[in-house]
């Protein structure tokens, strides 16, 4: 009886324990995939934005405002003998 019980209480631990790891695998499984969709939609999201007309825009102004600070900066403030 007692070997009986000692077999039944092993086999209720392994049968729990392969449950829960099966649990496990298929929830870390789960979350890899969200994961992984997440990733996929928020880079498509930055692609977009970064194609956008607006940014294109912004990108191009900010660049014109660069390169006429650069211009003024040499004109009003050109470079000492030192520098050179």
């Amino acid at each position: 009886i007692v070997a009986s019980a000692k077999d039944a209480v092993t086999g209720a631990k392994e049968a729990v324990s392969g449950t829960m790891n099966g649990a496990k695998d298929r929830t870390r499984g789960a979350v890899q995939d969200g994961m992984e969709k997440t990733k996929t939609v928020v880079s498509g999201g930055v692609q977009t934005v970064m194609e956008s007309r607006v940014v294109k825009m912004m990108s191009s102004s900010v660049d014109t405002a660069l390169s006429t600070s650069e211009t003024l900066l040499e004109q009003y403030l050109p470079e000492t003998e030192e520098e050179r």
